[in-house]
């Protein structure tokens, strides 16, 4: 195990100005932060799998029942109207990771690894970092804006089946994306 004092040694030997080490010590960190803000944070991403909840005929049921079938609570009473049913699929299809997604964030971390294992006098460089960080921005807001317009698909699916079906479902989340349209990031906070 490395500990704090071998790791200066280690960046004396290597020279480092405190400048350069300044530098490395921010980009380290702000990847660090990206990457728990792209990867959803599975123990905060829980409180939002549980906290969705519909009422159906006075009764509280949980809308998704595990992170990777979002919806899946509402699936037996979404069959009973194909058109519902049918919305229902296309929201738990698009919920999948898309590998153009993972494809593009691993594009803008070998963009900064690259950037940071470059010689510090190339003029790739900061192309490599600035490059590599917005690779990753973008990525993250693409995937948000597609995860949140996909949450008409679920929106839509309530609403065909409450036109021609009983008991009714009132699923208050719901509203919140119902005239949503354009870049959107779902920030919200719960007390």
């Amino acid at each position: 195990m490395v500990t704090w004092a071998k790791e200066i040694s280690i960046l004396h030997r290597l020279k480092f100005t405190a400048r350069q080490h300044g530098l490395y010590c921010w980009v380290i960190y702000i990847l660090l932060v990206m990457t728990v803000v792209i990867v959803d944070a599975p123990w905060l991403l829980a409180a939002e799998s549980c906290s969705r909840v519909a009422t159906i005929g006075h009764q509280d049921v949980l809308v998704d029942i595990n992170s990777t079938q979002k919806g899946a609570g509402l699936r037996y009473y979404l069959e009973k109207d194909p058109v519902a049913k049918m919305y229902l699929d296309r929201y738990q299809e698009g919920n999948r990771i898309r590998w153009q997604n993972t494809a593009f964030g691993t594009l803008g971390s070998i963009l900064i690894f690259t950037g940071l294992l470059t010689n510090r006098h190339s003029g790739n460089r900061d192309a490599m970092l600035v490059g590599g960080g917005a690779a990753m921005i973008i990525n993250f807001l693409v995937a948000k804006t597609y995860k949140n317009a996909n949450e008409r698909n679920l929106v839509r699916a309530i609403e065909h089946y409450n036109q021609r079906n009983l008991p009714r479902i009132d699923f208050s989340p719901a509203r919140q994306f119902a005239g949503g349209k354009g870049i959107m990031l779902n920030i919200g906070k719960e007390f």
